[in-house]
């Protein structure tokens, strides 16, 4: 089953909540001027620079909106253009402080 740009509903912790595809993350960075792929994204997941996608279904990273407004905002922030090293950023350092304080509000049942 494919999944949808627009999202789908999901139940977690007895709650609705809208998940996107990573696609949607990436058609989103993109609107605001900082073109990605999902593979790039999959590779900060890999190598640290992000915290692993708090929401998989069957190996798919799906994202609420909060999440992506995070990734949006933290990005346009950092200026984190393609082809420049995250190195010399506090990029990651702000991702992570963001999406966990966020993700412990999902583990909680707080959204």
């Amino acid at each position: 089953m494919p999944l949808h740009v627009n999202g789908s509903v999901y139940k977690i912790n007895g709650k609705q909540i809208k998940l996107y595809p990573i696609a949607r993350l990436c058609a989103e960075l993109e609107f605001i001027g900082y073109k990605r792929t999902p593979q790039s994204i999959r590779k900060w997941e890999l190598h640290g620079v992000t915290p692993p996608a708090y929401f998989k279904i069957f190996r798919r990273r799906l994202y609420s909106l909060a999440q992506i407004k995070i990734f949006c905002d933290t990005v346009k922030e950092c200026d984190i253009k393609q082809g420049y090293s995250l190195a010399m950023k506090d990029f990651s350092e702000k991702m992570w402080e963001r999406l966990q304080e966020l993700n412990s509000m999902y583990e909680g049942g707080i959204f």
